[in-house]
């Protein structure tokens, strides 16, 4: 029996599941208390699978039919929670609390264990409903719920931060219920009220719930006993906000605006096949030279405006790469479609310019993306070739067209 083998087995003597992911989230190994914790992955799962697939099988497990829309947002959320957990949480799963740790590895990728938490006893009724009259001594928001996830009391804050008039009446509601009234439109409460009950799910596991006018309340649920759950709620705005713009700048190229090398490299990761254009500002060094650097740095805000707005019009993502070099990233399209956007940011460009010196080249390439970029490459170093100011599309593509 080789060590991972034996530390699985050892986990299972102390019923205790585990499953191993490597750094691109995909499954190394897994032990049988796995698969009776979870039985939609028993005889299924397989190594290498992602991780991702993992939650998409726990989840449709778990989900009612109407939430099962929701599934990808959800998947999504787990698969952060599973990057970002650094402490242990509760959720209930087949009738079973379990209690999950992650770990980060040495070598990179983590490893998830779950053991069965000790059923906690409903508490006696000679002590009493949970202490109502405290709640208002706590600075943060807080509520109380029921077994079935209804508000049974709530503090003042919370109200406040819900915005609940002190008469309103919010016994026996949810907390679903109050946000998703709060965003009005009832095409969202199904997305929210899906979102939030999963949430509620997992003890001490904070999560974030958004509110109109870019408001932000982080969560943590603390199930005390069978019988009832203690949410406490916190004003996060301003920190989600800030978070937001060192984002911003960390994606953004300072003098164009546009996404930077770093977000076009990671929008291009996620891609299979797209359609990709190159874009090189001609005879730029010249410009430079002649006229100065403002000048230069006013030619390529203008080139970005344009392919910001071209971009936008077409669903794609418009970037600066270098230092006059850009590129707008679309999904597949007719070619004949991409070459005509193509045309029309060059043609744009060059018109817009009040120096006959300033054009752009561009190169088309479209398909998988393992050879999009040097296709793409290729294509715009024969527009450069051949005399600038023109668009020219991968051999390819134009042989096949």
């Amino acid at each position: 029996m080789t060590a991972p083998d034996a530390y699985a087995a050892a986990l299972d003597a102390l019923d205790i599941a585990m499953a191993e992911y490597d750094v691109d989230l995909r499954v190394v190994r897994w032990n049988r208390t796995f698969e009776r914790f979870f039985p939609e992955h028993a005889g299924v799962i397989e190594a290498g699978e992602p991780y991702a697939d993992n939650l998409h099988r726990f989840y449709r497990a778990r989900l009612d039919a109407s939430d099962l829309l929701q599934i990808d947002r959800l998947v999504a959320e787990g698969v952060q929670r599973h990057l970002q957990q650094s402490a242990p949480f509760e959720f209930t799963h087949h009738g079973r609390v379990l209690r999950v740790a992650s770990v980060p590895l040495p070598r990179g990728g983590r490893v998830r264990m779950w053991r069965e938490a000790a059923h906690r006893e409903r508490a006696s009724k000679s002590e009493g409903p949970p202490a109502f009259d405290a709640l208002d001594k706590i600075a943060d928001g807080c509520c109380i719920l029921d077994s079935n996830d209804r508000i049974i009391a709530a503090n003042s804050r919370f109200r406040q931060l819900y915005d609940v008039a002190d008469e309103e009446v919010i016994v026996g509601e949810t907390l679903a219920g109050l946000v998703a009234r709060s965003w009005g439109p009832a095409s969202l409460s199904a997305a929210l009220s899906a979102a939030i009950r999963n949430s509620l799910r997992y003890d001490s596991a904070p999560f974030l719930v958004e509110l109109p006018g870019d408001r932000w309340r982080r969560v943590v649920n603390r199930h005390a006993d069978q019988d009832h759950s203690y949410l406490v709620h916190s004003d996060v705005t301003a920190s989600r906000r800030r978070e937001r713009e060192l984002q911003q700048l960390a994606d953004r190229d300072s003098l164009t605006g546009l996404a930077n090398r770093r977000a076009f490299d990671e929008a291009f990761a996620r891609e299979r096949e797209a359609s990709l254009l190159l874009i090189d500002a001609d005879h730029f060094k010249s410009v430079n030279d002649a006229f100065g650097h403002l000048v230069g740095d006013d030619c390529l805000r203008r080139i970005a405006s344009i392919l910001q707005i071209e971009a936008a019009a077409e669903g794609g993502l418009a970037a600066r790469i270098g230092g006059e070099e850009f590129a707008v990233l679309l999904g597949v399209r007719p070619l004949a479609q991409v070459v005509v956007l193509a045309e029309r940011i060059r043609e744009a460009i060059h018109v817009s310019s009040t120096l006959p010196q300033l054009s752009v080249s561009i190169g088309v390439a479209m398909g998988p993306v393992a050879m999009l970029r040097e296709d793409a490459d290729r294509a715009l170093y024969r527009a450069k070739t051949i005399g600038r100011n023109r668009v020219e599309v991968h051999d390819r593509l134009a042989k096949a067209s």
